[in-house]
């Protein structure tokens, strides 16, 4: 019994090293890419590399760990040659969605927790920061909404969406533990994609008529996250399936529902694991 044991160990031993020698050898590899990932395309890039491991998953060690295993090895390569910076937005008290920072990418970042949105944004738009990370639900949502910021100025570079978190979950994530990632440039798509829109409309306008109006337009499942009503304006932030470019939102003849409609980003549907 004891030289079976023996044996089994020597064998995964042996597994342990092959399996370091190969990630030393894929580093080598990365290093030399001479197209490196950008950062608003990092997500949509793991997404595509977890699904892909994920098809060929078969035997008893967990899917939700293997998905991590990649996932921190994908976000290594970004890492590999800059420690990223990323702007929160939150209160150094409340530690829910910067665990999810923490969990998503990892230990080797550096982080600024900034207690406005426009002090997150600029830290980007500044190049002081990779990317800004900010709650996808919280109360101060009900009263400001944050996603205007993104249009505000067409002469600079603005602001998109490009992933939720956490990216791998469990099915019983709550709303607060929730975030939007938010880069200089749109993300690529991962094949499978929302995409959010900001609507403006008059405040008398219907929740419902907003996300009817936006299925009619092609974009599937139309679900409104958020809605905040100033004087004259019903401001809301819509979640619908598929992925969609700023461009073949400005061909579609806009209903006069709508007083203004903008593309606010795009993201890989989270993976999902039991």
């Amino acid at each position: 019994m004891s030289e079976n044991k023996a044996d089994i160990q020597r064998q995964i031993e042996e597994i342990d090293g092959k399996l370091y020698k190969l990630l030393m050898e894929r580093t080598e590899l990365v290093k030399q890419n001479p197209h490196p990932v950008r950062i608003e395309n990092l997500f949509s890039e793991e997404a595509r590399g977890i699904r892909r491991i994920l098809k060929f998953h078969t035997g008893e060690f967990p899917e939700y760990v293997v998905a991590k295993i990649w996932r921190e090895i994908l976000s290594a390569d970004v890492n590999m040659n800059k420690k990223l910076k990323i702007a929160v937005y939150g209160d150094e008290k409340d530690v829910s969605l910067l665990y999810q920072v923490q969990e998503h990418f990892g230990s080797y970042i550096e982080v600024s927790i900034l207690s406005s949105y426009s002090q997150v944004f600029n830290l980007v738009t500044s190049r002081e920061a990779d990317i800004a990370i900010v709650p996808s639900n919280n109360n101060e949502m009900n009263t400001k909404p944050w996603w205007n910021a993104l249009f505000a100025d067409k002469n600079k570079e603005s602001l998109s969406i490009v992933a939720k978190l956490p990216f791998i979950r469990g099915n019983n994530i709550a709303p607060e533990n929730e975030g939007y990632v938010l880069a200089l440039s749109p993300s690529e798509a991962s094949g499978i994609d929302n995409s959010l829109f900001a609507v403006e409309t008059d405040i008398d306008v219907s929740h419902s008529t907003i996300t009817e109006t936006l299925n009619a337009l092609g974009f599937a499942e139309a679900k409104l996250i958020v809605s905040v009503n100033t004087e004259e304006t019903k401001y809301s932030l819509v979640d619908a399936k598929g992925f969609c470019k700023t461009e073949e939102l400005r061909k579609l003849e806009i209903p006069e529902v709508f007083k203004n409609l903008h593309l606010a980003g795009t993201y890989a549907r989270p993976i999902i694991l039991s």
